[in-house]
């Protein structure tokens, strides 16, 4: 080998070995401040709806809204991501899910008894909601063929579709269903409020040592549920976002159907969406804590459980007001 292309190679190598790591430290700089960006909760999208909506608008824009802030929120949707970045950015595709719980149940809501059409002597099911649930419910981790981005835009249009026959109730070939009656809200309202109480339990079990679900504290035979220590963070993040779903979709039943809850109802109405509004208010800390007992630091499980507690037991009260609207009404 020539001299001098033997000590070209020795200078490239030399050089290698110092711009290799740092454009790699700059790499992986660039992707740690990327996902930081990526990690910021997206803040509440505003509720908008025409002059004079028809019943069910609200709530359906609502849901359209959740499922468009989910997929275009900086960074996109991040759980069925495969870069590496996906490795440390767990909080985000957990807070995702949360949300896409409520989204998924809302959407089951309306298909199965809030936009059902009920014809006499039969019971139909809308065509456009009929696709909308089962295209929310598509796996959230899929990457391609198809992905889950990909699915979620189709059930999105699927409501844009049924939103637009609900106001154009006169004019549509096949006008769309909304149903304000009390069981058709609680229909809904039964499933947040096993939802809210899973998370409950699910975040409670942060504490050194769990209440169990039934029996005594000593008795040895009643299993003691620990959330495990690296899954804290996680539980922490799907309740969160699941709170912060539930808290918008929440003020667009509100305009539904506030008219048809009593004076109590609303109330509780309410104050269902006070406890989740506290369930927003920024973490200070970087990391989620996991205090013990009256120690040191906090346990942020347990705040949060402590505000979905709260909005679940408002929930209860709502949902027998509901109750008594039905009774009177049989009654009548």
């Amino acid at each position: 080998m020539p001299d001098r292309l033997q000590g070209l190679l020795h200078q490239a190598r030399d050089q290698g070995r110092v711009w290799l790591p740092a454009v790699l430290g700059g790499l992986l700089s660039l992707n740690i401040l990327m996902g930081w960006h990526w990690s910021r909760e997206p803040d509440l999208p505003d509720l908008v709806v025409s002059p004079q909506p028809v019943p069910g608008e609200a709530t359906t824009q609502a849901l359209i809204d959740v499922m468009n802030t989910l997929l275009d929120k900086p960074g996109g949707y991040l759980s069925n991501d495969i870069l590496p970045h996906r490795l440390w950015l767990d909080n985000m595709p957990n807070w995702e899910f949360g949300v896409l719980t409520q989204a998924r149940d809302l959407s089951r809501a309306l298909q199965k008894e809030l936009g059902r059409p009920r014809l006499t002597g039969r019971v139909s099911e809308d065509p456009d909601l009929g696709k909308a649930a089962p295209q929310l419910a598509f796996d959230h981790k899929s990457w391609a063929f198809p992905s889950s981005e990909r699915e979620y835009r189709r059930g999105i249009r699927a409501l844009e579709r049924y939103q637009s026959r609900l106001r154009e109730a006169e004019q549509a070939k096949e006008p769309a269903s909304f149903h304000l009656d009390p069981a058709a809200l609680d229909f809904w309202l039964a499933e947040v409020h096993d939802r809210l109480t899973a998370l409950s339990r699910q975040l409670s079990g942060s504490v050194g040592r769990p209440l169990p679900d039934a029996g005594l504290l000593d008795d040895e035979s009643v299993p003691l549920s620990r959330t495990p220590r690296f899954q804290v963070d996680d539980v922490f993040y799907q309740a969160r976002g699941s709170a912060w779903a539930l808290l918008h979709l929440l003020r667009g039943a509100e305009q539904d159907f506030g008219r048809q809850l009593t004076a109590e109802g609303r109330i509780h109405l309410r104050r269902v969406i006070h406890q989740l509004e506290y369930t927003q208010a920024p973490v200070r800390s970087p990391m989620i804590l996991n205090g013990r007992g009256f120690g040191l630091f906090a346990n942020h499980s347990l705040v949060m459980a402590n505000h979905i507690a709260g909005a679940n037991i408002s929930l209860q009260e709502l949902r027998a007001s509901l109750y008594r609207i039905e009774v009177r009404e049989r009654e009548e």
